[in-house]
């Protein structure tokens, strides 16, 4: 029994067999157990809830506590509660917090008083946890339990950081949780500031993963406002590493009215040579010829044409690649001059 163990409770909690120990009496006693082994390690809770064995017990407790110890034991913690999000072990137990009294897998109802007291631990911390390796799994446990007008915290942080979250490595993936749980209010809200910080994001190294993500689960007329940001600065972008990926699924996404501007812009002739020796730019101009009409792809094969040759000096590799792109848009260019050495030498090499 647990008895024989008063005032060595906190220490097996710490050891891999004791801590196993104190969970298996949880689970066979329940209420009892956890009040023998609250009244002793209470002081201790910040401590157990970040330990590398003693979060297991933590978590367990939880689970089979009465309503009023449990938030005795968020009390107990909740200034420490940020401190164990961003904590390796720690982040476990804050996220148990969240499914128990979020009433996970609908075993119970949620708990408003407790929810609203994480709520008041959380919030203004929010930026801070999405970006950290620990505290993101802490956000997203937040989108997939709290009721959605308790979790309107974490949208009002997504909406005021947006330049903040989105360009980091954690962060973006947050952000895009954050789409997938909003309700309408909260989706609009989202896709408006990404709509508006684009061109800046698109040019991000996460920042780009955030504007695609809009560009693929958005609505046609968010999406066509979007794409629209795009226009008169098409060859800078298309010659930046991560922007170029944003342009091309622009090209493959945008509606008929909003593509004629973006090849117009594209065939430039001050700015097509320019594209075509750009390691990234190049790409861009063959998903143009791709997605194009007969109309415009020709206005791109024009553009491109007096460049052909002095690329092929420059890069070979890419003027077969262009002109193989061309000719198997437009067949009967095989025959003119300027493409016919460059598609010869394609066939040949294939």
């Amino acid at each position: 029994p647990l008895s024989e163990y008063k005032d060595k409770l906190y220490q097996l909690s710490q050891e891999q067999n004791g801590c196993i120990y104190l969970q298996q009496k949880v689970d066979a006693e329940g209420e009892a157990a956890c009040t023998i082994i609250l009244e002793e390690v209470r002081p201790r809770l910040v401590q157990l809830m970040m330990d590398p064995f003693g979060n297991y017990l933590f978590q367990k407790l939880l689970e089979h506590v009465s309503s009023e110890q449990r938030v005795e034991m968020l009390k107990q913690v909740s200034g420490h509660l940020v401190q164990a999000a961003l904590n390796l072990h720690g982040t476990r137990s804050v996220q148990k917090f969240i499914e128990v009294c979020g009433g996970s897998s609908g075993r119970r109802r949620p708990d408003l008083e407790q929810l609203n007291l994480l709520v008041e631990c959380l919030s203004p911390f929010v930026t801070k946890l999405s970006m950290d390796t620990n505290g993101n799994h802490v956000i997203q446990r937040c989108l997939q339990h709290m009721p959605v007008e308790i979790v309107q915290f974490v949208y009002d942080a997504a909406v005021k950081d947006v330049l903040v979250i989105t360009r980091h490595r954690h962060g973006c993936c947050v952000f895009q949780r954050c789409i997938d749980a909003a309700n309408e209010q909260q989706r609009r809200a989202l896709v408006n500031q990404v709509v508006n910080n684009s061109i800046q994001l698109m040019q991000d190294p996460f920042g780009n993963y955030v504007v695609q993500y809009v560009l693929d689960n958005s609505k046609k007329q968010e999406t066509d406002a979007l794409i629209l940001q795009l226009l008169g600065m098409l060859a800078q972008l298309s010659m930046q590493k991560f922007s170029s990926n944003v342009v091309e699924k622009c090209l493959l996404a945008a509606p008929v009215h909003v593509k004629e501007p973006m090849i117009r812009e594209l065939s430039n002739p001050d700015t097509m040579r320019n594209l075509l020796h750009d390691q990234f730019a190049n790409y861009v101009v063959q998903r143009a010829l791709q997605v194009a009409d007969d109309d415009q792809g020709m206005q791109l094969v024009a553009a491109i044409r007096p460049h052909i040759a002095d690329l092929g000096q420059f890069n070979p590799s890419c003027a077969r690649r262009v002109t193989s792109r061309v000719i198997k848009r437009f067949p009967a260019l095989s025959k003119d001059p300027v493409f016919a050495a460059f598609w010869q030498s394609e066939s040949t090499s294939q």
